[in-house]
Order: C-alpha cells, then sequence, then structure tokens
C-alpha cells in the first residue's frame, strides 16, 4: 500500500491514529486500506503553506486568548489548524465546538461538517 508523501506527512499522522483508534487483524487491514484511499484523495488539493514561527506564536496567543475568556480548547492542534486556516484565508470544516470558541476571538469562518 502506498501513500501520497506530503511535506506535512499527513499519511504518517493519520495512520497513527488510525491505528491508536484500535482494530486487529481484518480491522485494522480495512483502517490502512481506507485510509490509504483517504490520502490519496488529498492529492488532488493544494497543501497549505508550511508554518513559521510567528505562526506558531500566534497559534498559543489564540489558545492563550480562549482560556483567558474561560474557553480553553481541548487541543493546542485546534489553534494551530485555525492559525493554517487564517493564514490561508480558508475556512474550516468542523463540529468541533473549540472552533466555535475559537472564532469568538478570531475572524476563523467555519463550515459546518455533515
Amino acid at each position: 500500500m502506498e501513500f501520497v508523501k506530503t511535506h506535512l506527512d499527513l499519511d504518517k499522522h493519520l495512520l497513527m491514529e488510525a491505528m491508536r483508534r484500535g482494530g486487529h487483524g481484518t480491522k485494522q487491514t480495512a483502517v490502512k486500506a481506507a485510509l490509504a484511499e483517504f490520502v490519496n484523495r488529498l492529492a488532488a488539493f493544494p497543501l497549505p503553506p508550511e508554518l513559521d514561527a510567528d505562526d506558531y506564536r500566534r497559534a498559543a496567543r489564540l489558545y492563550r486568548a480562549c482560556r483567558v475568556r474561560g474557553s480553553t480548547p481541548r487541543s493546542t492542534i485546534d489553534c494551530i489548524n485555525t492559525q493554517t486556516c487564517l493564514k490561508s484565508d480558508l475556512p474550516i470544516q468542523a463540529r468541533n465546538r473549540d472552533y466555535q470558541a475559537i472564532a469568538q476571538i478570531a475572524p476563523l469562518r467555519i463550515v459546518a461538517a455533515p
């Protein structure tokens, strides 16, 4: 099974997450196959820009600003994803309630996930 290689190494991260969530034998094989297809489909989309140190500082400020307002994001990754969207002027598709809190302090556009 060949995964699309990207500068973000999405294939490795997604594979790790899928395998961490469980399954053995046939189920694990099915998860790997579905993940491979998903990652290959991602190749049709442009990659977001790589973040630099200032972007990570902005993401940390988003996290702290949410925390001060009493709505601490459950994952710092949500703040990094937000910064990526802001830098790229793209919306995010999410059901995660943390993005709603982040959108209260940042101009994040949220598209409802199905």
